[in-house]
């Protein structure tokens, strides 16, 4: 117990001393996160022309419709009004400018009363695009709750409730949170190894094997501390930024950010005994976290169907981790829980006795 409480203070104070081994770990994460933010978070309403020839007051109150649906995302309305007339709207959309235009015709309140099918002109930018095809859903969700409402016809609307819907921004957001957690564990790792190396101030108690495994259980034990402070932070910003509280959620996600992140430091731990450059190796496991982490779900939880992104996709800590993780987040366990926590211990288990072994012959004299 006096050897790891030796090594223990000895890296804590390391740490200390230079806060690069912690604040490293949280950087990354926090840019992507921010990054994401910018690109995807909070987007306003798009910009639609809607030209009301209309003579009647049907036209006004399907205007009304179309303009007022709120979206269950983000608790605003889809579309923003741009107040144009026909012929500046259709040059504008010529120039690329607009999104859409609708045109209500002259006789749209004549054929309702009529009961007879009144027409709309549609003009959406992109038309073959996912972007275009969200536009004529929103679209339709607003006539059809005109129709509903005034034409006197049974139409039933499906409309997903507001909490079955999850924001990509927010889900990008937990990606970034094991991102943050991982990254802050492997970073403080191979930071204090190199810098030690480095400085020739490795303290290894060398008589015996025991002890350098010792001093190994230490190294990991101060990774986690900066991990979860990393983890913390980022969960923190998420909140700043999106409004979306995480934190408490985190006990129970304990054990598998624990597992996860345990994997990811045995990684470390590896590539430290194995890669002689400090850069090499601190450049490798980063990029390759952040790399694996976007080919794993971590931007898009989409499950990959091309051969080699499924192959990544099942052969990582992350995918594992991000399934319950967005699970518990967001209400949506798929039942995979116990055998995806059984997976990440088998991988824990395999990485850090490999890890363990890799240390102690490296740094035991008698190795």
């Amino acid at each position: 117990m006096s050897i790891f409480v030796a090594e223990l203070k000895k890296l804590l104070i390391l740490a200390k001393s230079d806060p690069k081994s912690i604040s490293g770990g949280i950087i990354a994460p926090s840019a992507l996160l921010i990054i994401f933010v910018l690109l995807f978070g909070n987007l306003s309403s798009i910009a639609l022309v809607v030209v009301n020839n209309d003579s009647g007051s049907y036209g006004r109150l399907l205007k009304e419709e179309v303009l007022s649906t709120i979206s269950p995302l983000g608790n605003k309305p889809y579309f923003a009004e741009l107040k144009e007339s026909e012929e500046e709207a259709i040059k504008d959309f010529e120039k690329g400018k607009l999104a859409g235009i609708v045109i209500i015709p002259d006789d749209f309140s004549q054929r309702i009363l009529n009961k007879s099918k009144p027409n709309i002109s549609f003009y959406l930018n992109n038309y073959h695009s996912d972007f275009a095809k969200n536009m004529r859903l929103y679209l339709q969700e607003g006539i059809y709750q005109f129709y509903a409402k005034h034409y006197n016809v049974d139409v039933k609307i499906e409309k997903s409730s507001k909490y079955a819907q999850v924001g990509w921004v927010d889900i990008i957001a937990s990606g970034t949170l094991l991102l943050a957690f991982i990254i802050g564990g492997i970073f403080n790792y191979l930071y204090l190894f190199y810098k030690e190396q480095h400085y020739g101030t490795q303290i290894i108690y060398r008589t015996a094997a025991n002890n350098v495994l010792i001093t190994f259980i230490a190294r990991i034990v101060v990774a986690f501390i900066s991990s979860l402070l990393a983890g913390l932070l980022n969960a923190l910003l998420i909140y700043l930024l999106l409004a979306f509280n995480i934190f408490a959620a985190l006990p129970s996600l304990t054990l598998v950010i624990a597992l996860t992140v345990f994997i990811y430091i045995a990684l470390a731990a590896i590539i430290s005994i194995y890669i002689k450059s400090y850069y090499a190796a601190i450049m490798g496991a980063m990029g390759g976290a952040i790399v694996v982490w976007f080919f794993s779900g971590g931007f898009n939880a989409e499950l990959p169907q091309q051969f080699f992104l499924h192959f990544v996709y099942k052969s990582v800590a992350n995918s594992y981790a991000l399934d319950i993780i967005r699970g518990k987040l967001f209400g949506r366990m798929n039942g995979l829980y116990s055998s995806n926590i059984l997976v990440l211990i088998v991988m824990a288990i395999v990485l850090g006795l490999i890890a363990a072994w890799s240390y102690r012959n490296s740094l035991w004299k008698g190795g």
